[in-house]
């Protein structure tokens, strides 16, 4: 059974929504996580996972253009990306 073009859109706004929703509880959902265990007495250590994030992008990238996916690597970016 296909559905109409009107329930495909409603169907990938409801979509759109549900993940807007559930990134932005992400964040919270972490840190009350983490406060926690603070309050349990684990140690948290925290560290820049900067350097990490910049070499995963360049070895994305290189894979990508090895394999001939950087549309779908694009692709995949833009879905990935925080909200403002």
């Amino acid at each position: 059974v296909r559905l109409s073009v009107d329930d495909q859109a409603a169907l990938r706004k409801a979509g759109e929504l549900t993940r807007d929703k559930e990134r932005g509880l992400a964040k919270v959902r972490e840190d009350e996580a983490l406060e926690t265990l603070r309050k349990r007495g684990m140690q948290i250590h925290e560290f820049d996972t900067s350097v990490f994030a910049s070499a995963a992008l360049k070895l994305q990238d290189e894979l990508a253009a090895e394999r001939g996916a950087t549309a779908l690597l694009e692709q995949i970016r833009r879905a990935a990306r925080p909200l403002p």
